[in-house]
């Protein structure tokens, strides 16, 4: 598909960390009445009562001021807690346990695809408290866990057996024949490096990828010791095209797409040439063209290579580059025209997120929207609403994402027509989380013999540093 395709806190984050390098710088509560909009019946057949948490096994669940190993995955919750307008208020899971599945532990289900020769979901994460394990688990097109995978339609792998660093996922692609590939982040004495982790359809570590199933990708944009972020990642021809960001000074970051095969082997390593931008998330056309979003300067940028990696001119007439002030790119998806469809956050409220359509030249889509932006808020109230993931049922453009209210985090569902008319939307707090859970939500899909949404992200326990993966699927 959901990232890098990134989860909402970190986009903010990388934003932060874009200007520090020198860039250019409601209702609140009755969701039923004002934004439900025909979307938001949960479909009980999916996992537990409609709602999957997915979680390893046997993780205990350890307080980060009782281990100093944690203080680092502290750090990081807190910080989380502060981006997201964090507040939990969520009550004991255990008071519903037949709902979810669940053990101890800590895991954020970032990542989720679906393949169609399986009939299977992928779903992917972290685990573990200090951040060092990549947690992989399947489950039939009903939430149910596939026992042939793991024993228990769980594995959980360790990326990092020196235990010195942490690591975030951002993708996952499942292949024809049931593999999995997980892509993201790992971090290691202060550096950043392309991380992919693949296991065979019964989750046994593949060892013909990488070493032991591990692969990692440094200085892809040239020098030593430099800092690399593996965002996103599509299945497109056999390989895994990887969305990513790098620096080249250890500084500034530049946007590029790196392409692998199924052994972990670099296939093409492209960048985008453009100083102070990152690739949130990429995509291949139907013309076989690369197009990625990401933040650049101020603002956002979208550009297009071609199969060779030189610029597409033919995208902006310059550089295949757009640059847009005011608005944060984060993720992408071209429909059957070529047209590119994209999905983030207006910076100017920053509590609504924005949907934008270039036809094939670049140009604003005149029969999107009327030729503008559409900047919607899915919760009246709301604040630091994204859209973390925009993904095509038919001709309908499907937005999922997060955002944050009156301290709870939560998810939406936003279906819109392909003049940009909103069909319905469905926002989750106040009817997924029954004061149970808080959840927001990073990627979805469309499962195609129902025609329905799933959407995945991840739900935090009350009164602890512990998430949860969390996957619905909801009947428009």
């Amino acid at each position: 598909m959901f990232p890098t395709k990134l989860r909402f806190f970190t986009i903010m984050l990388m934003m932060a960390a874009l200007i520090l390098v020198g860039c250019d710088g409601g209702d609140g509560g009755d969701n039923n009445d004002d934004n439900n909009n025909g979307v938001g019946n949960i479909d009980a057949n999916f996992g537990n009562a409609g709602v999957l948490l997915v979680e390893a096994q046997g993780q205990e669940i350890v307080e980060p001021e009782q281990d100093a190993q944690n203080i680092a995955a502290q750090n990081r919750n807190e910080q989380q807690r502060r981006e997201l307008l964090f507040a939990n208020r969520i009550n004991d899971l255990q008071r519903r346990p037949n709902d979810r599945f669940r053990a101890a532990g800590d895991d954020i289900l970032e990542a989720v695809d679906f393949n169609a020769a399986q009939n299977k979901i992928a779903y992917a994460g972290i685990t573990d408290t200090v951040i060092t394990k990549v947690m992989i688990a399947v489950t039939d097109v009903n939430g149910v866990l596939d026992v042939t995978f793991g024993g228990d339609g769980r594995v959980a792998i360790d990326a990092d057996a020196a235990n010195i660093g942490d690591i975030v996922v951002n993708g996952v692609v499942m292949q024809d024949d049931g593999k999995v590939t997980v892509v993201g982040t790992r971090t290691q004495a202060g550096n950043q490096d392309v991380l992919a982790v693949q296991v065979n359809a019964d989750g046994t570590v593949d060892n013909t990828f990488g070493v032991n199933g591990v692969a990692a990708f440094a200085n892809l944009e040239g020098g030593a010791n430099q800092q690399d972020q593996g965002n996103s990642a599509v299945l497109s021809g056999g390989n895994i095209v990887i969305g990513r960001s790098g620096t080249f000074d250890g500084a500034t970051f530049r946007a590029g797409i790196l392409i692998i095969d199924n052994t972990g082997a670099v296939v093409s390593n492209f960048s985008s040439g453009a100083d102070n931008s990152t690739c949130l998330n990429a995509t291949v056309d139907g013309n076989g063209k690369l197009i990625g979003v990401g933040a650049r300067a101020a603002g956002s940028q979208v550009f297009r290579l071609n199969a060779d990696g030189t610029a597409d001119a033919t995208f902006d007439g310059v550089d295949g580059i757009i640059e847009v002030a005011g608005s944060d790119f984060v993720s992408v998806v071209t429909d059957a025209a070529n047209n590119v469809i994209i999905a983030g956050r207006d910076q100017a409220t920053t509590d609504t997120f924005l949907t934008r359509r270039l036809d094939v030249g670049g140009a604003i889509d005149a029969a999107f929207n009327g030729g503008a932006d559409l900047v919607f808020e899915p919760k009246v109230g709301g604040d630091n609403q994204f859209g973390t993931d925009v993904f095509l049922r038919g001709t309908q453009i499907v937005v999922v994402g997060g955002g944050a209210a009156g301290g709870d985090v939560f998810g939406f569902v936003t279906i819109l027509d392909a003049a940009g008319n909103i069909v319905s939307t469905f926002e989750s707090e106040g009817i997924l989380d029954d004061d149970v859970i808080n959840e927001d939500f990073k990627e979805g899909f469309v499962e195609p013999a129902s025609n329905r949404v799933v959407a995945v992200g991840q739900a935090v326990e009350d009164g602890q540093n512990t998430f949860d993966g969390v996957g619905i699927r909801v009947i428009d």
